[in-house]
């Protein structure tokens, strides 16, 4: 009787492990985040966020500090489900996303096409993954615009009343010319001009300049802000105030 039951323990033992290896419990069993996620429940945050989304020998990428951009991410990567491993190598796709938390502990999840894939050997079944890609794929987007100097819509309506809004946009050699005298001296961030929001008649003019701002640090992310320049009689140009855009 006894080897009986010793002898179906270890076929039960044989079928759960069996069972475990095909269909593992979450996607922090089988990555890194497991740390991550231990870490968050302290209280450490995830300060940004790093994602690849590699065809072939070309990428695309982006990397946000945006709290809210990293706890949609988080969220669609933990939503994603784990089935059985598979053992195919057809891809030239290889995504992956990279968690950074403020106390510098990194956490990754890579991908080959629509597999989880750990280790460099071990790839896995996955499902419930459409929202994250989904949302990669506009994060992404949104991130390239960005870098592209796109003016968000909405750009002509965000001055206060007494400015006349500017008929044409565009960032002419002159407006580029009183940026460059209002911001001379000043150091730590870059600004690009993106538009040329409008003017308002003072003892000279004030002029309202639509920027993408940048603080000088590798992998800093762009923020749009209105650079406010006045301009006196004599040509002088001094800087008045740098405002971050409020939608």
């Amino acid at each position: 009787m006894k080897k009986i039951i010793a002898l179906l323990m270890g076929i039960l033992l044989m079928v759960s492990a069996a069972f475990a290896e095909d269909h593992p419990a979450t996607i922090q069993s089988l990555t890194d985040l497991g740390e991550i996620g231990k870490k968050l429940e302290e209280g450490i945050a995830i300060g940004k966020v790093y994602y690849t989304d590699g065809y072939g020998f070309s990428t695309s990428e982006f990397t946000t500090d945006d709290p809210e951009e990293i706890q949609l991410l988080w969220n669609a990567v933990n939503a994603i489900t784990i089935g059985k491993k598979v053992d195919e190598a057809i891809t030239d796709w290889y995504p992956q996303i990279v968690f950074c938390l403020t106390d510098g502990t990194k956490g990754a999840v890579r991908f080959e096409a629509h597999w989880l894939y750990i280790g460099g050997t071990e790839k896995y079944e996955i499902g419930n993954d459409k929202g994250f890609w989904n949302l990669t794929a506009e994060l992404r987007e949104k991130h390239e615009e960005m870098a592209r100097g796109a003016v968000p819509a909405g750009w002509n309506e965000v001055l206060d009343g007494g400015w006349a809004a500017a008929s044409d946009p565009t960032v002419t050699e002159e407006v580029r010319a009183l940026l460059e005298k209002g911001l001379e001296g000043l150091v730590g961030m870059s600004y690009v001009p993106v538009a040329y929001l409008g003017s308002q008649v003072v003892a000279g003019y004030n002029h309202a300049v639509l920027c993408q701002g940048t603080v000088i640090y590798p992998g800093a992310q762009p923020r749009w802000v209105i650079v406010y320049l006045y301009e006196d009689p004599e040509g002088g140009v001094s800087l008045t105030d740098i405002a971050d855009l409020q939608w």
